[in-house]
């Protein structure tokens, strides 16, 4: 179904708020997200803390395996998130839907703060083990 304004729906009708709405699995050899600084506006760098945070968000998180309810009866079981019990940052405003693209920028922001934090430990075992060297040595 096509509406006036050019919205599309496929296997239903146009949603509100989305060019392309497909009822049912879709499926793609391939695709890309625009993401180029020209396609985007109010720009603002993640402090590290605000990675921390984004990081215990995400670690507080669940998982689930799931079903999806499919009125062509398809049982591919999925591992996922619920919207409901995601970070807000990453959900749509009626808390129905989340944005993967947002979840993979969230969990990088958490693979750099735990990168941080073993370098952090990798310097203080190194500044541990020279300090029982020298106690070894002058003991």
């Amino acid at each position: 179904t096509v509406t006036r304004s050019g919205n599309v729906g496929i296997g239903t009708s146009p949603a509100e708020g989305y060019r392309l709405y497909v009822q049912g699995p879709a499926y793609a050899t391939g695709g890309w997200q625009g993401s180029s600084v020209q396609l985007k506006t109010d720009i603002h760098r993640l402090s590290a803390r605000e990675e921390q945070a984004l990081l215990a968000e995400l670690a507080r998180t669940p998982l689930y395996r799931y079903r999806l309810k499919d009125p062509d009866g398809l049982k591919s079981t999925h591992l996922g998130v619920l919207a409901e019990e995601s970070p807000s940052e990453l959900v749509d405003d009626k808390q129905k839907a989340i944005s993967y693209s947002d979840y993979l920028a969230a969990l990088l922001a958490g693979l750099k703060t735990q990168q941080a934090q073993l370098h952090a430990q990798q310097r203080q075992i190194e500044k541990l083990q020279r300090e029982i060297e020298r106690l070894k040595l002058t003991s």
